[in-house]
């Protein structure tokens, strides 16, 4: 199974800077926020190419913009539960 990977980095509000991972395979998009190499809480912000064209049909926005916005948002708020 090809895999496909890359990351965005981000300075929060606090002035941190954290690094959204994201890997893709044949169907699916993952994303993982992590700071200095480690993962800040258990989350992984999933879609398939499926659900990425429909919600895109349906909405007329990216699914995948959504879920880095998700992601930032959740760093934001201190969600971290590991």
């Amino acid at each position: 199974m090809d895999s496909d990977h890359g990351s965005i980095t981000f300075t929060a509000s606090n002035g941190e800077e954290y690094e959204i991972r994201h890997t893709a395979n044949e169907t699916r998009v993952e994303l993982r926020v992590f700071k200095d190499n480690l993962r800040v809480n258990r989350f992984c912000y999933t879609t398939t190419f499926q659900t990425a064209d429909e919600f895109a049909f349906a909405t007329g926005e990216n699914v995948i913009d959504e879920l880095i916005r998700k992601a930032k948002s959740d760093v934001e708020r201190g969600l971290r539960p590991n």
